[in-house]
Formats: C-alpha cells, sequence, structure tokens
C-alpha cells in the first residue's frame, strides 16, 4: 500500500471517528437538555407548591384558631367543616388535618385530597398565649402531572436534537456546496492530452448532477473516480513502458546480433556479401519490422489508444473465410477442418481488428493441430457474440495456461520447429484487441487431447 493510500485510509478512518464523536456529543447535548428542562420543571412546581403550600396552611391554622376561640374547643369541627366545604371545593390536592392537645395522636377533623403527598406543612394552633393542637396540610401531586412533566423534558430533548441535525445539515450543505465548486475547478484542471475526452465527460456528469442536487456528492465522487482512473492509466503506462523496454531490448539483441555477426565479417574480408548471405540479413530486417509493428500495436491497445474503426459486419462469414484461407495454406491432407455456427451473426466492431484475431488464432490452431481444426461461432445465453477454435494438439500444461496471452511468452513448445519464428506476441496483441472491443479472451485445454481458444463480444458496444 503507498503512502498517498495509507494517508487516504488514516483520513478516512479519522474523519468516521469523528463523525461518530459529533453524534454522540448531539445525543448527549439533546438528553442533558431535556434533563435540564425536567430538573427545572421539578424545581418551579416545587417553589410554587412551597408558597402556596405556606399560605393555604396559614389560612386553616387562621381558621382553627377562630373556631377555638368562637367554640371554646374542637367538639364539633369536622361537621363544621362539611358544611365551610365551599372553601376547600376544587382542591383535590391539597389534605387538611386538626390536631387537639399538644402531643396530637388523631386528628380530630380532617379533609383528605387525592393524589401523592409529597409536601406537608404543620403549624401549632396557638390562643390566650398557648398551644392547643396543630393542623397539617399537606399537597399532594398526581402521577399525570409527573408525566407532562417527563414528557414536556423528552419534547424539549427531540427538539434540541432535532435542531442539532437541522443545524447539521446546514453546516454540512454550505461545505458540499463549497466542495462542489473546488471540485469542479480541480477537475477543470485535470486537463492532459490524453485525457480530454475523459475529464470532458466528467465535467459534463458533474453539471448534470450539480443542477439537479447541488452536486457536492457526485462531484467529489466524480472528481474521485477521475484521479482515481488517471492514477491507474499512469500506472499502467508506467508498467507497459518498462515491460516495453525490457521486451524490445530482449527481442531485439537477437536479429541485431545475427545482422551484426556477418556484416563485421564482411567489413572484415572487405569482400561484398553475396547473396545467399544477404537473405538471412533480409529475413531478419523482416523479423524486426513485424516485431516494431506488433509492439506499435500492442502498446497502443494496452494504454487504451488503439484506433477502431467499427462497423456492422457478419462474423461467421468472416470466421468461415479466414478459416478456408488458412486451410489452403495448411496441407489440407494432413489437417481436417470442422466449422459450425449458429445462423448469420452481425457485430459492431473493427472488422480488420477481428480477422487478424481469428488469423491469429485459427493460424494458432492449425500449427498445433494434429488432424483436426474446429472453429465454431455462435451466441452466448447472455446474448453475446463467441467464436472458439479449437485443435487437437498436445495441449498446454495448467501452469503455462495462466500465462499464454502474457506477452513474448511461448512455453515449451515453443521448441516446436514449426513455432520457431513466432515472436510471442500473437496471443497478448488478440487479448488487449478483444478488450478493447468490451470482449473476453478466454482459454481452456487438457494436456495430450488439445486447446480451445474462445473470443466473447458484445453484439453492438460504442
Amino acid at each position: 500500500m503507498s503512502i498517498a493510500d495509507r494517508s487516504g485510509e488514516r483520513h478516512l478512518t479519522i474523519g468516521m471517528k469523528n463523525e461518530r464523536i459529533k453524534r454522540m456529543l448531539l445525543i448527549g447535548v439533546s438528553l442533558a437538555a431535556g434533563l435540564a428542562i425536567f430538573l427545572l420543571t421539578q424545581a418551579a412546581l416545587r417553589s410554587w407548591h412551597s408558597d402556596e403550600l405556606q399560605r393555604i396552611a396559614l389560612f386553616w391554622n387562621g381558621y382553627a384558631k377562630l373556631y377555638i376561640e368562637e367554640s371554646g374547643g374542637w367538639n364539633g369541627l369536622q361537621e363544621r367543616l362539611q358544611l365551610d366545604g365551599y372553601m376547600y371545593a376544587g382542591q383535590s390536592s391539597m389534605s387538611i388535618s386538626f390536631y387537639e392537645g399538644a402531643k396530637p395522636e388523631k386528628p380530630v377533623a380532617e379533609v383528605k385530597g387525592e393524589g401523592m403527598a409529597f409536601a406537608e406543612r404543620k403549624m401549632p394552633v396557638l390562643t390566650d398565649g398557648g398551644v392547643v393542637g396543630y393542623t397539617v396540610v399537606r399537597m399532594s401531586t398526581s402521577l399525570q402531572t409527573y408525566g407532562y412533566v417527563l414528557l414536556g423534558g423528552v419534547l424539549t430533548a427531540l427538539l434540541v436534537g432535532f435542531a442539532g441535525l437541522w443545524h447539521r445539515r446546514r453546516l454540512a450543505r454550505s461545505r458540499e456546496e463549497l466542495a462542489y465548486e473546488v471540485a469542479y475547478s480541480c477537475l477543470k484542471q485535470l486537463d492532459t492530452t490524453e485525457d480530454n475526452q475523459a475529464t470532458g465527460r466528467f465535467i459534463e456528469d458533474i453539471k448534470a448532477q450539480g443542477a439537479m442536487r447541488k452536486g457536492a456528492e457526485a462531484a467529489v465522487a466524480a472528481v474521485h473516480e477521475a484521479i482515481g482512473d488517471l492514477k491507474v492509466r499512469k500506472e499502467k503506462l508506467e508498467t507497459v513502458r518498462r515491460t516495453m523496454v525490457a521486451d524490445i531490448a530482449h527481442e531485439l539483441r537477437t536479429p541485431i546480433a545475427i545482422m551484426r555477426t556477418k556484416l563485421d565479417h564482411a567489413i572484415g574480408a572487405g569482400e561484398a556479401l553475396p547473396l545467399e548471405k544477404l537473405l538471412p540479413l533480409h529475413d531478419e530486417t523482416i523479423r524486426l519490422t513485424r516485431l516494431v509493428r506488433d509492439m506499435q500495436e500492442l502498446a497502443l491497445a494496452e494504454s487504451g489508444h488503439l484506433p477502431l474503426s467499427k462497423t456492422w459486419f457478419s462474423l461467421t462469414e468472416l470466421a468461415g473465410d479466414v478459416l478456408e484461407t488458412l486451410a489452403v495454406q495448411d496441407d489440407p491432407s494432413l489437417v481436417e477442418t470442422e466449422w459450425s455456427c449458429s445462423g448469420d451473426i452481425r457485430v459492431y466492431a473493427d472488422i480488420n481488428r477481428i480477422r487478424g484475431v481469428l488469423i491469429n488464432l485459427i493460424g494458432n490452431a492449425f500449427h498445433h493441430a494434429k488432424s483436426k481444426v474446429s472453429v465454431h461461432v455462435g451466441l452466448s445465453s447472455l446474448g453475446d457474440v463467441y467464436a472458439s477454435v479449437s485443435d487437437d494438439g498436445r495441449g498446454i500444461e495448467e501452469e503455462e495456461r495462466k500465462r499464454v496471452f502474457d506477452r513474448f511468452y511461448r512455453g515449451e513448445t515453443h521448441r516446436d520447429r514449426r513455432r520457431s519464428s513466432g515472436l510471442g506476441l500473437g496471443l497478448a496483441i488478440v487479448k488487449e484487441l478483444i478488450t478493447a472491443h468490451g470482449g473476453v479472451a478466454e482459454v481452456s485445454s487438457v494436456y495430450g487431447e488439445g486447446t480451445t481458444f474462445t473470443i466473447t463480444l458484445p453484439v453492438f458496444a460504442e
């Protein structure tokens, strides 16, 4: 993993951690606000109840004092309270108890309230400078009241939470709009000669998506995708460059050595080369020309800049013509050909490139076949077009099958006399040409029985 990748992963991890912290902080603030409102409401209710309790206790203490002074005792107070019921009507949360003597045991009269008592006030009844009894006033509250207080706290927590989320989203939208502008500006600067089309396409995507949803996320994603594609392409081009230099040096070493040796001998002898010695030099020149052409085509295909002139044509007719032509060039008495197809199948592709692919595959099949070459063209279950070329040669060992499409790889069979002139680029070019068309090149083989190469192409692809 590169330093940039590790740095990006570290920043992503830190960003996710910060996001979790912010969410937890928002939840904590919301709960704290709800709890604060709950406690403040309770405190306010208790303060109000305390003041109210003080006022009511003074009133009923005076009531008891007046009754004792008028009647001379506590007898009949319960009946009097019933007659004066209008004085405490509507105060169901209040309880009043009247006690006789300095050490009362049970009330001589009382008014019972409803609910759960949470505060009381006891006051002595004084007459003629002495304590003749006590009044006890209790304030009670219902569970419904506590429910309202709790509901207020919950609603406050939710309100603070939603307000926080709204504020975060608003800030996020502001950041996204800024990110969109920055991303759009950055992408416009990704304007290299070889990536104009891709950059222009990403810019148009950002414009379209930005018009729909102010494109912040789409813009950033498009920039990341563009930068990622450029990075992959750069790495791929660098790999192609390094391997091309090594491969060319390897392949040019032999023909150049042969040519130089013969020319050095001729110069040393001071004699002109006879025709029979010029022919090998001519052959090596042809070999070098073919090598340079193949390497150029392979490099264009691998870098994604291979020009394709696509038209509609019959893949069935093309494969049949190539098979017929190559069968005539080979000895028909040694190799039998088998041709089958699933009707006239047409594709939208570069006919010259596909012809080159078929010539390479069918030509290889004739080189390796013992007695039979089979070609089949059909439609796959997914609706793609395929062409398979089979031979009954000695096949490819399993460890070699993974490398048959590598450039300059000819395997153990390169010792075969009929393949000694091969450069090892044919199958690599086949794979890249098919990939450039959006297709797939595959190989299957059973050692000792034969090999089948299959190319799959979309019927229509821009």
